[in-house]
C-alpha cells in the first residue's frame, strides 16, 4: 500500500481508501496502519513548510525556476475545475459540490498522481503535521479522547459543532463507494477552558436545542492543559497527546460517557 496526502487527507488510491489527517495519524499510532513512508504534493508541503517555518527539504531533484512567483496549488478545491470538465462523463450519484471531499471515487479519476512528488518518512509528516495544528492541539487530543471510547468520528461543522459520532463502526469505513452511512448518534461541542473565548451556560443551551432539532444528542467536551512540561516528552503515541490534556465528558443533561 502506498499512501499520499493533499492538504485536506490521506488516501490509498488502489483500494480507494482515504483518511482525515487525524485519523491518519490516530491509527497510525494504534498500528492499524503500517508504512514506512508517505507521498505528499508540493501544495501540501508549502503549505505545513510555511506553517512551521520549515526549510525545505524536498527530495526533488530538479526543480525548475526558482524565482517563479506562481505557485501551482494542488489543493482539493482547485480539483474542482477538472472535475466540472468530466462532470457529464460522470454518474449524477458522484456529483456534489458543496461537498466535494465525500466525491473520493470522482477524485480519483480526475487525480494526477505526479503531482505527488515529494516523499517523506511517516514519522517526518506527523511531526510536521503536529507542529502545525500546535495552535489546536486540544482538538486533536478530543479527536483522540474520543476514538479511544470507541466512536467513529466525523466533522461536525455543518451544524455548528466540532465532531459528529457514531456509536457504531460503519461498514468498510473509507471506502466510500461501499459505505453505507446513517445518521450520527451525537453532536461534539468542546469547551476549551484555556481559550479567551468564554461560553455561558446560555451559549450551551443553544448548542442543545440545535443538537435536538437533528435528533442528536449534545456532548459537551470539556478540556484543559494538565501542568506537564510539553517539551519533554514528543508526541509519539496516543498516551503522549492525552497526558497532556484533563478531559472531561457529559451527554448534556442526560449522563456521562461510558
Amino acid at each position: 500500500m502506498k499512501f499520499y496526502a493533499n492538504d485536506l487527507f490521506v488516501f490509498e488510491p488502489d483500494q480507494k481508501i482515504f483518511y482525515s489527517h487525524n485519523e491518519f495519524v490516530y491509527q497510525f499510532f494504534k498500528k492499524m496502519i503500517q508504512v514506512p513512508t508517505i507521498t505528499i504534493s508540493e501544495f501540501c508541503f508549502n503549505k505545513l513548510k510555511q506553517s512551521n517555518d520549515m526549510k525545505d527539504e524536498t527530495k526533488k531533484e530538479d526543480k525548475a525556476d526558482q524565482n517563479q512567483n506562481i505557485i501551482q496549488d494542488y489543493s482539493f478545491e482547485r480539483d474542482l475545475s477538472r472535475i466540472q470538465s468530466i462532470k457529464k462523463e460522470t454518474d449524477e450519484n458522484l456529483w456534489n459540490q458543496d461537498s466535494a471531499k465525500h466525491n473520493f471515487e470522482l477524485y480519483l479519476k480526475i487525480v494526477d498522481l505526479k503531482e505527488y512528488n515529494i516523499e517523506l518518512t511517516v514519522d517526518k509528516f506527523i511531526g510536521i503535521y503536529l507542529e502545525s495544528i500546535k495552535g489546536e492541539l486540544f482538538h486533536f487530543a478530543a479527536y483522540v479522547y474520543l476514538r479511544e471510547k470507541g466512536f467513529e468520528i466525523e466533522s461536525g461543522s455543518i451544524f455548528g459543532f466540532d465532531f459528529l459520532l457514531y456509536k457504531e463502526s460503519k461498514q468498510e469505513l473509507g471506502i466510500l463507494n461501499k459505505t453505507i452511512r446513517t445518521h450520527s448518534d451525537y453532536a461534539v461541542f468542546i469547551y476549551n477552558e484555556d481559550s479567551s473565548i468564554q461560553y455561558t451556560f446560555l451559549d450551551i443551551q443553544r448548542k442543545h436545542r440545535i443538537a435536538q432539532n437533528y435528533k442528536k444528542k449534545l456532548i459537551v467536551l470539556n478540556i484543559k492543559k494538565t501542568d506537564t512540561d510539553p517539551s519533554k516528552q514528543a508526541i509519539d503515541s496516543i498516551d503522549t497527546i492525552l497526558w497532556r490534556f484533563q478531559i472531561t465528558d457529559l451527554i448534556y443533561s442526560i449522563s456521562k460517557i461510558h
